[in-house]
């Protein structure tokens, strides 16, 4: 007898392939494999909205982020694009200062050398140290840390048949669970 799989997880499956295949006239688009939690993904995002850089979202459920991805750069990571031409590049610095190479349009990096220092210094300070807010805001309360551990889990099952709801909890409660955090969470 051969089971069933609900109609969501075939939605996230066809979700999870549809986004990795380039259809006619997306020759030309950039894939992005990104996050929710991600700041990093975000900053690559953005950045590509407003070089008007076009790219599709895949979404990297924990198969993907600790097999392929690990498979093509060497570690689980995000964000994680794909050329049109299938390269690969990882860590988004590198990413938007390769972009900012090939795409000389309206430059996000000024020519007044004081303001590039400025511009990388400030950039610096984000990639480095603004995660420590970022981790505050996240698990500093109760609230954030069951939001976030929910959003983690979700995103690590996203299209996988073979994960049990007890699964999902249970990794939930170990995000949620963490030194020094004590909160009876149900879920």
């Amino acid at each position: 007898m051969s089971e069933v799989i609900p109609a969501n997880i075939l939605r996230e499956q066809k979700t999870l392939a549809d986004a990795r295949e380039l259809k006619p006239g997306e020759e030309s688009f950039y894939r992005i494999w990104q996050s929710y939690p991600s700041p990093y993904s975000y900053k690559v995002m953005t950045y590509m909205n407003y070089k008007g850089i076009p790219y599709k979202r895949m979404e990297a459920n924990i198969d993907i982020y600790m097999g392929e991805i690990p498979a093509l750069v060497g570690q689980p990571i995000i964000p994680v694009i794909l050329t049109p031409d299938n390269q690969v590049m990882q860590d988004s610095t590198p990413i938007v200062e390769w972009f900012e190479s090939q795409y000389q349009e309206k430059p996000a990096i000024p020519e007044d050398p004081r303001l590039t220092f400025i511009m990388w210094l400030l950039e610096e300070f984000a990639d480095e140290y603004m995660p420590r807010l970022h981790m505050h805001t996240r698990w500093g309360n109760e609230q954030n840390r069951r939001t976030l551990s929910h959003r983690i889990a979700r995103f690590m099952a996203f299209g996988k048949s073979d994960v049990e709801p007890a699964d999902v909890s249970l990794l939930q409660l170990t995000l949620n669970d963490r030194p020094g955090r004590r909160c009876k969470c149900e879920f």
